[in-house]
């Protein structure tokens, strides 16, 4: 009998003392869980597993320090044998949801999330929730449709262009008389003028299934029409459809596009430009943002009058966004342009150009923005103008002030102020403007 009391109490003792280790040990795998020690705490886990394979606890915590590993299937499997036990555990399906979500698996982790939300949940878990979901909806959506209208006035101290002298002298043309060059009146006229003008940009976005491949759509409709001088009436309608790719995890993005364009002038077809425009956007850092883009097109004018003024046209384009701070960013543009007439004897097509803009965008606060921007062309032509007698160079200098206001989500008004001084040694170029334009922005 004293044998089989002591037995019993050898045995209970040894019990006892593999319980006590247990909890030890899942108590330390729990301590390396919250430490976020996650290889530490899936091992110790896997051993108190191969222990006691149904225990809900220990597999509710081993599928935890899995997805924290990014041990996606391991981690379902963990929750799925805890339903075994408790198949109305909502947090273990919650768990599989986000699990099926980072597999992208949006089809099944969009099922089991409306499966829980449907559950008595605290508030703070629904609202998460409707966060997966809808970034599901906006993951899986194929079409996306978005763009802005915009409505706006504008005052322009010289709508012609007109040259700052009123006297030329053309030594391409000799005076018989006199033998020497003639001087012509500039008949070019002085007029000021309002015009209102409507623009809407239309941006279809197609989303192949594939991750990061698009097909985009981009078209823009353009008005400005003078309340007296017709003749400086124009329109624009531009299409640019592309295939656009994704590269290096986001961080590269390219638009494969082309590029159609027509425009009227005094309600006439004027221009048409048709070509390839590939972009090119890379995400260098945080608070950098580099772009680049290259053209090549034909440039067909539509009346006969003006076949001899077609053109290729070829530019590169450069552009960096530099985010200083919180409240400010700094763009710095570049543009090297250049025009090939294709035909005919006109010496004023052929030219090179180049373009350097500089501006800031400062939020003075979340309503307001504004930006001051400065910008310069230098244009050469490459042939000798046959009434001047000498190759034409041409210097453009602007200056820009453009504010904003937010006056809701989708609406802002802008005003803009521009400042254009063009200087050429052909006199006849020589001239300076001031406009002003107020808009009403609606986007959609």
């Amino acid at each position: 009998m004293r044998y089989l009391v002591l037995l019993f109490f050898i045995i209970s003792f040894t019990q006892a003392g593999s319980v006590s280790q247990e909890k030890k040990l899942y108590a330390d795998a729990k301590e390396f869980l919250n430490q976020k020690e996650y290889q530490k705490a899936y091992d110790a886990f896997h051993d108190l597993f191969k222990q006691n394979l149904e225990d809900p606890n220990i597999n509710f915590y081993l599928g935890r320090s899995a997805y924290m590993l990014q041990k996606y299937e391991l981690a379902i499997s963990s929750y799925e044998r805890v339903l075994m036990v408790d198949e109305n555990s909502m947090r273990s399906k919650l768990e599989i949801a986000k699990c099926y979500y980072a597999l992208k698996d949006y089809k099944k982790a969009k099922e089991i999330f409306l499966e829980v939300v449907k559950g008595n949940l605290p508030i703070s878990v629904q609202q998460n929730i409707n966060m997966y979901l809808k970034t599901i909806e906006s993951q899986t959506k194929r079409n996306f449709v978005t763009g802005s209208l915009v409505v706006g006035a504008n005052y322009d101290t010289n709508i012609y262009d007109r040259a700052s002298n009123d006297i030329f002298t053309i030594p391409g043309i000799i005076d018989n008389i006199t033998n020497q060059p003639i001087s012509v009146k500039n008949t070019t006229s002085d007029a000021s003028g309002y015009s209102h003008q409507e623009a809407l940009t239309l941006n279809h976005l197609y989303r192949f299934e594939k991750d990061g491949y698009y097909i985009k759509d981009n078209i823009v409709v353009f008005n400005k029409q003078f309340f007296k001088h017709h003749d400086r009436d124009i329109q624009m309608v531009e299409y640019s459809p592309a295939l656009a790719v994704v590269y290096n995890k986001s961080k590269i993005m390219v638009d494969y596009a082309l590029l159609f364009d027509n425009i009227w002038l005094a309600g006439d077809s004027y221009i048409k430009l048709y070509g390839i425009y590939p972009k090119l956007k890379y995400i260098y850092a945080t608070d950098t943002i580099m772009s680049a883009g290259l053209k090549y097109a034909r440039k067909k004018f539509d009346k006969s009058v003006d076949k001899d003024r077609d053109s290729n046209v070829g530019f590169i384009e450069f552009n960096i966004d530099y985010i200083y701070s919180d409240t400010t960013m700094l763009t710095l543009y570049t543009q090297l342009y250049n025009e090939k007439k294709v035909g005919g004897s006109l010496t004023n097509i052929d030219n090179t150009m180049f373009n350097l803009a500089l501006s800031t965008s400062y939020r003075y606060n979340r309503f307001l923005n504004i930006v001051p921007k400065i910008q310069w062309f230098k244009k050469d032509y490459d042939e000798v103008d046959s009434f001047y007698l000498k190759k034409q160079k041409d210097n453009e200098f602007q200056f820009l002030l453009n504010t904003s206001y937010r006056y809701k989500k989708d609406m802002s008004f802008n005003l803009s102020y521009m400042y254009m001084k063009h200087e050429s040694n052909i006199v006849s170029w020589n001239f300076d403007k001031h406009s002003i334009t107020a808009n009403l922005i609606l986007l959609f």
